[in-house]
């Protein structure tokens, strides 16, 4: 069974984002965790006893990844950091990345006033 996790730090936009998967029918198939991607996990934590002190967040290395880090300079929120740690601990070697690229253009502007 497919299933989506979604990962947001606010408590407030999570409880949002919940709501939002009740009301359009998705509860059996969307996730949503109060917690920063960066400490999730795919495999539980041992305690170095032989036992478990942090279970995984998800079930199984992910397919995809979508995010919505960019600013309008493109790697301002950290989406290097998020990415690299996603590949690390949450995606399988083949996964997707959505967007898969980016543009950033420049524009050259003049002034003939001069600011005091």
């Amino acid at each position: 069974m497919m299933q989506i996790v979604g990962s947001e730090p606010s408590l407030a936009l999570t409880e949002m984002g919940e709501e939002c998967v009740v009301m359009n029918g998705y509860i059996h198939k969307v996730l949503m965790l109060n917690k920063d991607s960066r400490r999730m996990d795919s495999e539980d934590k041992p305690d170095g006893r032989g036992g478990i002190y942090e279970l995984k967040d998800i079930e199984r290395k992910a397919d995809m990844l979508i995010l919505e880090v960019f600013d309008s300079g493109l790697i301002g929120e950290g989406a290097f950091h998020f990415i690299a740690y996603a590949f690390h601990k949450l995606l399988s070697d083949d996964a997707t990345l959505l967007p898969m690229g980016a543009t950033v253009s420049k524009n050259a502007t003049a002034c003939s006033q001069t600011m005091a």
